[in-house]
């Protein structure tokens, strides 16, 4: 019963958190630069939280996955990846290069930390 409450209310966090990416990105302001980093820093842990429900939802009565555990790694990196995004984005380019350059640090996060769980 635990477990279902915890799920649905991490899914239900999740879906809130991407909302606010979205609003966020509907509505830039006067500097589009951080509107977008910050959209893609609320979407990281949205996208998480809503996959984390369902499966703490789906697998209730069972052992939970390790890879959860992977996975908050790469939310967590995504999360952090916005800002260096965010100032190289602001100085060199725009929006545009600001998603470029947090989705390469993404990539690379990835990797780094898909390396060190696998060890």
């Amino acid at each position: 019963m635990r477990r279902r409450v915890w799920g649905s209310l991490a899914a239900l966090l999740g879906v809130v958190l991407i909302v606010f990416a979205a609003m966020t990105l509907h509505a830039p302001g006067d500097n589009p630069e951080l509107s977008v980093g910050v959209a893609l820093a609320l979407l990281a842990p949205g996208v998480y939280g809503v996959c984390v429900g369902v499966v703490v939802l789906r697998r209730a009565r069972e052992e939970l996955p390790e890879s959860l555990t992977m996975w908050g790694l790469m939310t967590w990196f995504a999360m952090v990846a916005a800002i260096p995004a965010v100032a190289y984005g602001s100085t060199f380019g725009g929006p545009l290069i600001v998603g470029g350059v947090w989705g390469a640090l993404l990539l690379l996060g990835c990797r780094l930390v898909r390396r060190e769980t696998d060890d």
